[in-house]
């Protein structure tokens, strides 16, 4: 997964029973549904925000239809040292 990306794509990671926005992600998905941003690590800290299912699909909707984005969302691969893999 490259890390850089054009600002008008998403991405979400799958974390089965919520998902996950970070950085720059993470804070217009925090405009759009007022989630609250929070900072996880120690000395560079990453911005993230926590969506459920139904605010997934409402912000999946807008981002789409509505503003014409991509969206890529990434899963947990089946082994261990997988890591993040676009689902798909």
């Amino acid at each position: 997964m490259g890390m850089n990306k054009p600002a008008s794509t998403i991405r979400f990671f799958n974390r089965v029973d919520y998902y996950t926005l970070h950085g720059e992600d993470a804070a217009v998905g925090a405009s759009f549904t007022a989630a609250t941003v929070k900072l996880m690590g120690d000395k560079s800290k990453l911005s993230y925000i926590c969506l459920n299912k139904s605010q997934f699909e409402l912000f999946l909707r807008e981002l789409l239809l509505v503003r014409q984005y991509r969206v890529e969302v990434y899963v947990q691969g089946s082994q261990k040292n997988d890591g993040w893999q676009l689902d798909g």
